[in-house]
């Protein structure tokens, strides 16, 4: 098994999430992720890309494909808290929303986030945001103001999220943005 392939197989395991799972995410063959964590195969970028995307790696030059300050490859994570446990993460590119429970916390007694997320090893996607944090967002001319007054780009969904989720929203769930 290959470093590369061994990351990608840790990560995957780590985020709870199955090689199935993963090829369906990533849109690519389970033999073609199979191979490449067992470093069977030597995937063209694209396909490494597709593969790393959403598990959040950090794609380096050393593995031959492009860096993450491309935007079109750059993953942005946030930890979802319920009750301030983690309970989950949320990532996006700009392509694609991915929402997956952590693991420890579907090992634990908790309860889902939201009834649009029932607890499960289920990968949730979305290319929007899903309605259910779009909805700890403010509206109108409050989210104008705001975000006129954060320096925020009102259109950019997910940063709203990251700053105005992070510390207090109506519930229990907040939302920390994850270097």
């Amino acid at each position: 098994m290959s470093n590369l392939g061994k990351e990608i197989a840790s990560r995957r395991k780590q985020l709870n999430i199955s090689q199935a799972d993963l090829a369906e995410m990533s849109g690519v063959s389970l033999r073609t992720v199979n191979a490449i964590e067992n470093g069977k195969a030597n995937p063209s970028i694209d396909v490494l890309s597709k593969v790393l995307e959403p598990l959040g790696l950090v794609i380096t030059l050393q593995e031959r494909v492009p860096t993450t300050s491309n935007s079109k490859y750059r993953i942005r994570k946030a930890r979802v808290l319920k009750n301030g446990k983690t309970a989950g993460y949320l990532l996006a590119n700009k392509r694609k929303f991915v929402f997956l429970y952590d693991r420890d916390y579907l090992a634990g007694g908790g309860t889902s986030i939201a009834i649009a997320f029932p607890k499960s090893k289920k990968i949730f996607s979305s290319r929007h945001l899903f309605p259910f944090f779009s909805g700890l967002l403010p509206e109108g001319e409050s989210k104008a103001s705001i975000c006129k007054k954060l320096k925020i780009n009102s259109r950019n969904e997910f940063e709203m999220l990251q700053v105005l989720a992070q510390y207090e929203t109506i519930g229990d769930i907040t939302v920390q943005g994850i270097e």
